[in-house]
Formats: C-alpha cells, sequence, structure tokens
C-alpha cells in the first residue's frame, strides 16, 4: 500500500503556536472513494469535507506546540519497518532555538495510529502528536 502525505500548511506559510504542522495521512488505493465524499462527479477530493466527516483511514494528524520553532519539515513514507502491509511514516522537524539547529525525527508506525489516536480519548482519526511527550 502507498500513501498520500499532505499538510494543511501552504508551503509560504510559516510554523507557529497558532499555525502548527497539520498532516493528512490516507491510502492512495481510496482515491475514487475519497473523491467521490463531497458528492461532486469531477474527481477531485475536497479535502476539508473528508476532514468534516470523519472519514475512516484518513488520520489527521495534528503537532500543536512541537512545530512552535520548526524552520524545516520532511515528510515522506519510510517503509514498512513493522512489516504489517503498510507504509509506515517519517517525519522531520528541524529547529532552532537562537543559537542551533536541532533535529528531531518522528516515525509512525501505520499499525501504531489507532493506538495513538486514542491517547486523547477519542477514536476519531484524529491524532494529537503532542500527547506523546506530555509535559510535566
Amino acid at each position: 500500500m502507498s500513501y498520500i502525505l499532505g499538510s494543511l500548511i501552504r508551503a509560504a506559510e510559516a510554523f507557529s503556536p497558532s499555525n502548527p504542522l497539520e498532516l493528512i495521512v490516507f491510502d492512495a488505493e481510496n482515491l475514487s472513494s475519497l473523491a467521490s465524499v463531497d458528492g461532486a462527479e469531477d474527481r477531485s477530493i475536497g479535502l476539508a469535507t473528508v476532514l468534516e466527516q470523519g472519514t475512516p483511514e484518513v488520520w489527521h494528524l495534528s503537532f500543536g506546540q512541537l512545530t512552535a520553532s520548526t524552520v524545516r519539515t520532511t515528510i515522506g513514507c519510510a517503509g514498512d519497518f513493522d512489516s504489517d502491509g503498510h507504509e509506515d511514516v517519517m517525519v522531520v522537524l528541524t529547529h532552532f532555538d537562537g543559537r542551533r539547529l536541532r533535529g528531531q525525527i518522528i516515525l509512525f508506525a501505520y499499525s501504531d495510529l489507532a493506538t495513538i489516536d486514542t491517547l486523547d480519548g477519542e477514536a476519531d482519526y484524529r491524532v494529537n502528536v503532542e500527547l506523546l511527550w506530555p509535559s510535566g
């Protein structure tokens, strides 16, 4: 299976606490069913409609404050590390702390997204990545 990865932030926009990285992940094999969600026969995907309806297997990953000082982001499929038949997702965040650049690599096993999704108490295909690093 191959996945389509996208962001809700435009290329020219910067990440900030009020504009965090929002990543959308879905299987490329589901393109035709996703295109029909908005009811139009135009072979396009109304991503906002898909997200509003909570369409299964469309993952919405929110990075919140983890991207507050991010100056560069790289997103991609990382192969199938856990041999579950699904591509795993890699996100590389490069931060600038005022003196130096620091990198953070986050690898999501696709099969673990359902478990991570329940950290906020709901199984809704919306993953709050910040909950993986609780403050305290």
